[in-house]
């Protein structure tokens, strides 16, 4: 999430009415918020009726989205600067939020994945969200 500094005031109040920070809002950087605010997404998300099992719909491999929307790969690694050469034992990094922006827009839906942690964290659902953006 790139945040101003209004967009950290007003989603530290989110974080605090909430409850998705254990401490005062005060007492906390931004890194640590952003971080409690994605751990509550996910846990709520999980808790959404869309993600149970007896809605399970077979997935698609990550892969296939990345190559679907456009993704670059080249985003994934650490290049050394001066060489170019990929950096020995890296493990890719994908940012989850940018790809499900890319699909998003992709499905020509005026939404971004912070749209979606928010609707989820206030305490919508997938389906709502959806239902909303369509």
């Amino acid at each position: 999430m790139s945040m101003t500094q209004s967009q950290s005031s007003e989603e530290l109040s989110i974080l605090a009415e909430y409850k998705c920070i254990p401490h005062r809002p005060n007492d906390l950087n931004i890194s640590d918020m952003k971080r409690q605010f994605f751990k509550t997404f996910l846990i709520r998300l999980g808790e959404d009726p869309a993600m149970s099992e007896k809605n399970k719909k077979p997935v698609r491999p990550l892969a296939e989205w990345i190559m679907k929307t456009g993704y670059s790969m080249e985003q994934c690694f650490e290049f050394d600067q001066q060489s170019g050469e990929l950096l020995p034992q890296q493990r890719p990094q994908i940012d989850m939020a940018k790809l499900l922006n890319l699909c998003f827009k992709q499905h020509n839906m005026d939404c971004t994945a912070d749209d979606l942690m928010l609707h989820i964290i206030q305490g919508g659902t997938l389906q709502s969200f959806l239902d909303r953006v369509d």
